[in-house]
């Protein structure tokens, strides 16, 4: 049975979408990038070297699919949807997992020898995760909220 949902649902639902496929496009974006002289700079991404990447990728995907059902106002079990918040703390965690790994390699790497800089994919890692914990928090809340509101029918006799 579909439902409606109000316009700060929505809205939620629209950052889980949009922090799910920035999960999907940082997993597949530069996780570091390194210049060397005259070369074109070569990068790793998140599913090189067994990375984390198809961890962010499978939470980016999983979110996004929860964004659009509750988009789509098909009924999503409350207990999967009070667990969004945990997939964007773990994603955030994996943030800062990953973004300290590609510090520690520049860092060991001397100046003279390359250009090492964090690419594109942590930030939008940083980005999507956010916005899927921001989501995740404002459901929550919301859907305790709901159920407080809720009669408590009683039998009688």
């Amino acid at each position: 049975m579909a439902k409606e949902i109000d316009s700060k649902q929505r809205m939620a639902a629209l950052m889980l979408v949009v922090g799910g496929v920035l999960l999907v496009v940082a997993a597949m974006s530069p996780w570091l990038t390194a210049r060397t002289g005259f070369d074109s700079p070569q990068s790793i991404n998140g599913l090189d070297e067994g990375r984390d990447g198809i961890i962010v990728l499978v939470l980016g995907i999983i979110a996004a699919l929860l964004g659009t059902a509750e988009l789509m106002s098909i009924k999503v079990p409350s207990a999967v949807r009070d667990l969004v918040w945990f997939v964007g703390l773990g994603a955030l965690i994996l943030a800062f997992k990953d973004h300290d790994e590609m510090r520690l390699r520049i860092e060991g790497v001397p100046r003279d020898l390359a250009v090492l800089q964090v690419g594109a994919g942590i930030w939008l890692l940083f980005l999507g995760a956010g916005l899927l914990f921001a989501a995740g928090v404002f459901l929550l809340q919301r859907g305790r909220a709901a159920e407080e509101a809720e009669p408590v029918l009683t039998p009688v006799g």
